[in-house]
């Protein structure tokens, strides 16, 4: 591969056991870079579902993908996704809990897999964890 190429990859974090909440002031949702949140979809089984698209190139002094885009966060060896929890007061945000999803076990095998096509990388956590998370199952390609 040409290591000029950029591939899009679709992604989609599935949030078991969602952060509960009763205050309508309390928000949660996948952080872009300018800390905007983009609320999740609910699930039949009650999980909630975020979904984003990210662009992948091949990273400095590896065989690894660098991702971009604007709910990438990190640097380019340790790029992540945040599932971020808070409240907001005079447009600044009160984080009360974020989950760090790592992009780092994602291969170049599996984004060429879901290039331009209708399948997505998915992968499913626990929202009732915080910091760094590990992946229920890893990443998977999914339709």
């Amino acid at each position: 591969m040409n290591h000029q190429d950029t591939k899009s990859a679709k992604i989609r974090i599935i949030c078991l056991n969602p952060p509960e909440y009763d205050d309508d002031q309390i928000y949660f949702g996948l952080q872009d870079k300018s800390n905007d949140l983009k609320p999740g979809n609910v699930r039949e089984d009650g999980a909630l579902e975020f979904a984003c698209e990210l662009k992948a190139a091949h990273g400095e002094g590896t065989d690894m993908p660098n991702f971009t885009g604007s709910f990438t966060h990190g640097t380019p060896k340790e790029r992540f996704l945040y599932l971020s929890y808070g409240t907001q007061a005079g447009g600044v945000w009160n984080w009360l809990k974020r989950i760090k999803i790592p992009l780092k076990g994602i291969t170049w095998e599996q984004v060429e897999a879901v290039a331009n096509n209708d399948h997505v990388l998915e992968a499913s956590v626990d929202g009732q964890q915080a910091a760094t998370v590990k992946l229920i199952d890893g990443w998977n390609i999914n339709t």
